[in-house]
C-alpha cells in the first residue's frame, strides 16, 4: 500500500514539477525505490547470533529487537559474564538458558537476568521468541534455533543430528 501511494504521489509531483519527459520518468521510478529501501531499513528485523568460546564448549548470545539472550552450553563463571556484559554494553540479559545437565549456579546467574531456565534433559525450550531444541546425551548437545522461519543449528561435541534439515549449521 505504501508503494502504491508513493507511486501515485511521485507521479503527480513529477507531472507538476518537471517539463522534461525523461526527468518525469526518472523521478517516478526513483522515488518509490528509495521509499521502499528506507521503509525496509527502518522496519528491518535483524537477529544477531554471537558465538564465544567457553572453557570447553562455545556458547551463544542472541540479540534481537534490543533484547539480549544468552544460550549457555555450560556453567559460565562470573568474570566471563562480566566481560560479556561489558562488551555488549548491558547490565543484564533479558533471558538466560543454561543447557547443561549439571546444576547451574542459580544465584550467580540471577544477578545477570530476571529469567533463568535450565535445560538438563532433551527437549524444546523457549528463549525469548525463539526455540532451542536441546539434545543432551553424554555431554553431546545440539541446539536448533528457529529465527523467523530460518533454522540455525549449533552442534557441540558431535551430537547426532542426522535426519534434521537446517538452513544454517554451525559446528
Amino acid at each position: 500500500k505504501i508503494i502504491i501511494f508513493t507511486v501515485v504521489v511521485s507521479t503527480a509531483v513529477a507531472f507538476l514539477q518537471f517539463n522534461d519527459y525523461k526527468k518525469k520518468i526518472i523521478f517516478v521510478f526513483t522515488v518509490p525505490i528509495i521509499t521502499l529501501l528506507c521503509y525496509n531499513f527502518m522496519n528491518r528485523d535483524i537477529v544477531t547470533v554471537k558465538v564465544f568460546d567457553g572453557s570447553s564448549q562455545p556458547s551463544y548470545i542472541i540479540t534481537a529487537e534490543d533484547r539480549n539472550y544468552l544460550l549457555a552450553t555450560e556453567n559460565i563463571n562470573r568474570n566471563r559474564l562480566d566481560k560479556i556484559c561489558e562488551d555488549l554494553f548491558i547490565e543484564k540479559f533479558d533471558e538466560i538458558l543454561v543447557c547443561n545437565f549439571k546444576q547451574p549456579d542459580t544465584e550467580m546467574y540471577l544477578e545477570y537476568t530476571e529469567s533463568l531456565k535450565w535445560a538438563s534433559v532433551t527437549g524444546e525450550y523457549y528463549i525469548g521468541d525463539y526455540i532451542a531444541d536441546v539434545n543432551v546425551k553424554n555431554r553431546q548437545m545440539c541446539c536448533k534455533l528457529d529465527v523467523r522461519g530460518t533454522t540455525f543449528a549449533f552442534n557441540h561435541n558431535k551430537a547426532d543430528m542426522s535426519g534434521e534439515i537446517f538452513d544454517f549449521y554451525f559446528h
